[in-house]
């Protein structure tokens, strides 16, 4: 059997400390939750790790990080087979799953983003 965590990290930059909370299918993950480990380093790294992913094998997931200017969303599905390519060959095509929100023009805004794939993309 194979046994491995899913990790997913956001990085958040803002002019004052922002509140992050994640969620899985709308539903706000606690701290407390077993099945799930958050965590934010003083760098603005945000990372949650799925500690049993089959529990959990096709999913949305959703960080939210607010300040008092506003709040910034980012969601990512994530399916467990494509992940796992049914053969187990690990290949992962890289997607987008949804679209950029727009901002005004009087706003600074800077995107940061990770993408990983196999074969790299």
């Amino acid at each position: 059997a194979i046994i491995f965590e899913v990790q997913l990290d956001s990085k958040t930059i803002g002019r004052s400390e922002s509140k992050v909370t994640w969620y899985i299918d709308q539903k706000l993950i606690s701290q407390s939750d077993k099945d799930f480990k958050v965590a934010c380093s003083p760098g603005g790294i945000c990372t949650l790790c799925v500690r049993d992913p089959k529990k959990y094998p096709v999913n949305d997931y959703k960080i939210v990080s607010e300040n008092q200017f506003g709040q910034c969303v980012v969601e990512i599905h994530f399916d467990l087979q494509k992940f796992l390519n049914k053969e187990g060959a690990n290949e992962i095509a890289p997607v987008f799953r949804h679209q950029l929100t727009p901002i005004s023009k009087d706003s600074t805004l800077r995107l940061e983003a990770k993408v990983y794939g196999n074969p790299k993309p």
